[in-house]
């Protein structure tokens, strides 16, 4: 005689295939929607910092990194301000953002007394000189979401998020 119901293990194994199935479907649709509204902001931001360190070692000239707001789009330009490449955003993407480079001033000490503080200064864009450093600057980027944080390293290019505001 055999009872026709499902065992607790099949019942187990059931919710397990659909909870795995609707974190692999309903989560991209319903995600944030933006590169910049998760994890990838970060490694958008490496990439195009690393892009500009990269052109400027291999091609022994200044590489300026800016971002064209109207277009969405990162672009390097050689020291002649001849196009290299750009990097956009996100396509498809309705929101528009705002990116905003800050210069870092480092403080500088003298005798173990502060010469004057650090200090952050908007500029246009980051020059990378031909052997592939910057000074060190802040990368700010702003939508109706919110806005999200990077300070870049001058000398290695490391992206560290700095602010995590909602976006």
């Amino acid at each position: 005689m055999y009872k026709k119901a499902f065992t607790l293990l099949e019942v187990f194994m059931v919710v397990s295939l659909i909870g795995a199935l609707s974190v692999l479907f309903i989560l991209p649709i319903f995600g944030s929607g933006s590169r910049l509204g998760n994890i990838k902001s970060s490694e958008l931001i490496a990439r195009v910092v690393q892009a500009a360190r990269t052109y400027a070692l291999n091609d022994g000239v200044g590489i300026g990194l800016g971002f064209d707001s109207e277009k969405q789009i990162f672009i390097l330009k050689d020291a002649f301000g001849n196009f290299v490449q750009s990097f956009p955003m996100d396509e498809g993407y309705e929101s528009s953002h705002e990116v905003y480079f800050h210069r870092i001033a480092p403080e500088l000490e003298l005798n173990g007394a502060p010469v004057y503080a650090s200090e952050e200064r908007e500029i246009d864009s980051i020059f990378f000189s031909a052997i592939g450093v910057s000074a060190p600057f802040r990368v700010s980027v702003q939508s109706e979401n919110g806005e999200k944080s990077f300070r870049i390293h001058g000398l290695s290019g490391q992206v560290v998020v700095e602010d995590l505001y909602h976006f």
